[in-house]
């Protein structure tokens, strides 16, 4: 940035913008993807110590049963707390489809994958 603010030469100071505008996207890349680091490798670590820990004090049964209903309760609290969440839907790729999964009537054997192998024929 110094230098980009230093030069009068406007496509000298435009590569230098670039090049500052290149750093500060590497540099909040590397910053997420270290944030995710953390927590994908501190995550485990915690739940794998504190069902170690209930399970010392109860059994390896009732600290698997009470680890998989304590995964089910936050996934509720989180649903109910975002509701947003429980609506957001995958953007549709290129290519695909237009008409969204939503849309597809269950009662409608067009709209099942079996009608469609049989109007396309095999699936490879």
């Amino acid at each position: 940035m110094t230098g980009f603010g230093a030069t009068s030469y406007l496509p000298f100071a435009l590569l230098l913008l670039a090049l500052a505008g290149l750093g500060d996207l590497i540099s909040d890349t590397l910053r997420v993807a270290r944030l995710w680091m953390i927590q994908a490798t501190v995550s485990p670590a915690l739940g794998n110590a504190a069902v170690g820990f209930l399970a010392e004090l109860t059994s390896a049964r009732t600290a698997v049963i009470t680890g998989g209903l304590v995964c089910v309760l936050a996934t509720l609290v989180l649903a109910a707390a975002f509701p947003s969440l429980r609506r957001a839907r995958l953007a549709p790729t290129p290519g695909a489809d237009s008409r969204e999964a939503s849309d597809a009537d269950p009662a409608d054997p067009s709209d099942s994958v079996e009608s469609a192998a049989r109007t396309e024929g095999p699936m490879h």
